[in-house]
């Protein structure tokens, strides 16, 4: 729901969905349907199939290659000005070596 607060408080122009997950699908008709000057773009992670509906729902598609990811990744943990861990990111999503 922040993609719909966001829109009505115009904190962005066009949004970018990392996702392959058609449960967004409503929540993207009703940001076109309530916010028309404001565009969508659904990015497929690589390797996942991406819901045609969703893909036909947003104004612009494209697909994030292995590459792409592993260069945006978050870094393995941070920490905040006290040496307090705010995260650790999961080994799962670790760059591929």
């Amino acid at each position: 729901m922040h993609l719909i607060n966001d829109a009505h408080f115009d904190h962005f122009d066009q949004a970018f969905l990392v996702t392959n997950d058609s449960d967004l699908l409503g929540p993207v008709r009703l940001l076109r349907n309530t916010f028309a000057d404001k565009k969508i773009k659904v990015i497929a992670p690589p390797y996942r199939r991406h819901s045609k509906e969703l893909w036909a729902a947003a104004d612009k598609r494209g697909q994030n290659s292995e590459e792409h990811m592993a260069r945006h990744l978050l870094p393995e943990t941070a920490v905040d000005e006290n040496g307090i861990e705010l995260f650790r990111r999961p080994a799962d999503y670790a760059p591929l070596t």
